[in-house]
């Protein structure tokens, strides 16, 4: 059998190449945007004034994110959420929750070194102890502060005015009028340290505070732990924990007199703003005595 050559009639494969395409307008259209495109590929895409970044300033904005992720992290393990069945078992006094702090109130009478350890594991970072007599505890790197509440009402500078303490010193001085104006100012100069040290333990408080993480107490942590707090509502202006029940009038005359004392760098470090110090003391008006 004879086997002949297959010939390709390739004649009409050398016309234009458009008669193989669709001539139509839409056809067209498509065919100018495909083209468009593929001459100016990033016309469409462009980022206005800047460009696409260079493979430093890739990398600067990746590491970035992955610091700013880091970052985050770390705040998150700074202030770990209180484990709070571990706390029960450390077996504290009338202990509650601060809701919105992350804190707690017990009563710290007699606390144990067994209760710190099991605290300290459970997320306790600071301790503020209320209580007068307290001696700074072994807390094995729990930070501790000892804020005693009672003394606040033995305060000279909540007591009295600088000018009547003035002249309830002159009247125990056997011969008052032999004072110097020397001995005098000094007499006063006691009064405004006394105000002096009622502020930086206020404020330390206040950070302290601000912390988190803070188990804070008197004895029984009741009745001297809800004043403590209240002095927290007050002055600090970051907390979300408020007290319930009625406010003493004594309470309101301390926190008052202990706000006339305070100094502008008092309320910065407290992180007071204008408007916060503009209004505290008609926070006070809603309040029962």
């Amino acid at each position: 059998m004879q086997i002949q050559q297959i010939k390709c009639n390739t004649q009409n494969f050398k016309q234009n190449w458009r008669v193989f395409c669709y001539d139509d307008e839409m056809s067209k259209q498509k065919r100018e945007h495909i083209r468009e495109h593929i001459e100016k590929p990033l016309d469409e895409y462009a980022i206005i004034n800047t460009g696409r970044l260079d493979e430093y300033e890739l990398n600067q904005l990746i590491k970035g994110l992955v610091l700013n992720k880091a970052k985050i992290e770390s705040k998150k393990e700074e202030n770990p959420e209180i484990d709070e069945e571990l706390l029960e078992i450390a077996d504290f006094s009338n202990i509650h929750s601060l809701y919105g702090e992350n804190s707690y109130r017990a009563g710290l009478n007699n606390i144990t070194l067994k209760q710190i350890r099991i605290a300290k594991q459970a997320g306790i970072k600071h301790i503020v102890n209320l209580r007068h007599w307290a001696i700074d505890e072994q807390c094995e790197g729990i930070s501790y502060y000892n804020f005693p509440i009672d003394g606040l009402y033995d305060r000279i500078c909540l007591r009295m005015t600088e000018e009547e303490w003035l002249e309830k010193h002159l009247e125990w001085e056997p011969n008052p009028e032999s004072l110097t104006d020397e001995q005098k100012e000094a007499i006063k100069n006691m009064y405004k340290g006394d105000a002096r040290d009622l502020c930086n333990m206020l404020v330390e408080f206040i950070q302290t505070m601000q912390k988190g993480n803070v188990l804070i107490g008197c004895e029984l942590g009741t009745d001297k732990t809800d004043f403590a707090l209240w002095l927290n509502e007050f002055f600090n202006p970051k907390t979300e924990t408020y007290v319930d029940g009625a406010l003493r009038g004594i309470y309101i005359d301390i926190a008052k007199k202990i706000y006339q004392h305070l100094s502008q760098e008092d309320k910065k470090v407290m992180g007071w703003d204008e408007e916060f110090d503009k209004n505290f003391l008609k926070r006070f008006e809603g309040y029962y005595c």
